[in-house]
């Protein structure tokens, strides 16, 4: 069950959001309410909201913050669960396998193609920018390697199909927010991987797969990320545009997917040179768009 004012997770019994503070109707059935959250989030692919309710439901920060405040106070639920830990646990050790072995001389081709498939050589550098990328790389891997082994892989082979949607039917508006995701997707691939090299590469398969899952549920902070920062301004409300966050995220899949053929390339910094190429492009056609508006 959803809060009807700022979509947040309600917990069975709750009377009030503990969000935004909205009242939850709980003499109403569970289907209703679920059924009225729903069709308060969604009208004809938009979803208009004003006041407070804005700073919950469209602005990115808050989201982020609001995500990260919950991560902190649910930090406790994830040793509860022992399906996850003991999943992590073994990733860990997988990878401290692989960064060790090769010190120790034994590095044969199954050791290499084991350590592509974990990205394992993720954070493995001196360079304190690239060792920080490849732990946020890590992590994106992680939440690859646990939904895969989770049930997960479905909704991402059913991701393929909104993506394509996105894909074409893409208008002039939408446009922009497709090269932004496309350049964003490469910028961040070449800093999770440190230096973009095939070995790193499959940092960029697994944060395809969780975009296309992403694109395939809905729901989730990634979803509600995108949402946020291709709202629409309309004077002091902000209506959410569905059809640009799918766009921005079909970008970010092309995007992901492209940087993974430019690792290939034996210079470790092309989708960082691709990346800003796209977003410069993006930029110029969202200003484009912008005047079109204002003159008609």
């Amino acid at each position: 069950m959803r809060c009807m004012s700022c979509n947040a997770e309600l917990l069975e019994g709750q009377v009030e959001c503990l969000s935004c503070g909205h009242k939850v109707e709980t003499n109403k059935p569970l289907k209703e309410n679920i059924k009225m959250s729903t069709k308060a989030l969604s009208s004809k692919g938009e979803m208009s909201v004003g006041g407070s309710d804005i700073f919950y439901s469209l602005y990115p920060m808050a989201i982020i913050g609001q995500v990260f405040t919950k991560s902190l106070l649910g930090f406790k639920t994830i040793f509860k669960n022992k399906k996850r830990l003991i999943l992590i646990l073994i990733l860990v050790v997988i990878w401290v396998l692989l960064i060790l072995l090769p010190f120790l001389g034994f590095n044969p081709l199954p050791i290499k193609i084991v350590s592509f498939l974990t990205f394992a050589q993720g954070a493995a550098s001196n360079n304190p920018i690239r060792f920080i990328g490849g732990l946020f790389g890590k992590g994106v891997f992680a939440i690859f390697f646990v939904t895969l082994f989770d049930g997960g892989f479905k909704s991402m082979i059913k991701g393929i199909k909104p993506f394509l949607q996105g894909v074409k039917n893409t208008k002039k508006y939408q446009l922009s927010f497709l090269f932004l995701g496309i350049g964003v997707a490469c910028i961040l691939f070449n800093f999770f991987s440190g230096y973009a090299a095939l070995i790193k590469s499959m940092v960029g398969v697994s944060a395809v797969f969780l975009i296309l899952s992403a694109l395939s549920t809905q729901t989730g902070f990634l979803y509600k990320l995108m949402v946020a920062f291709t709202a629409k301004r309309h004077h002091n409300h902000k209506s959410a545009n569905e059809k640009g966050a799918k766009s921005l995220m079909s970008g970010l899949v092309i995007g992901f997917s492209l940087s993974i053929l430019l690792s290939i390339i034996p210079f470790g910094y092309a989708p960082y040179l691709a990346g800003l190429l796209f977003i410069t492009i993006g930029i110029i056609l969202l200003f484009v768009v912008k005047q079109h508006e204002v003159l008609s």
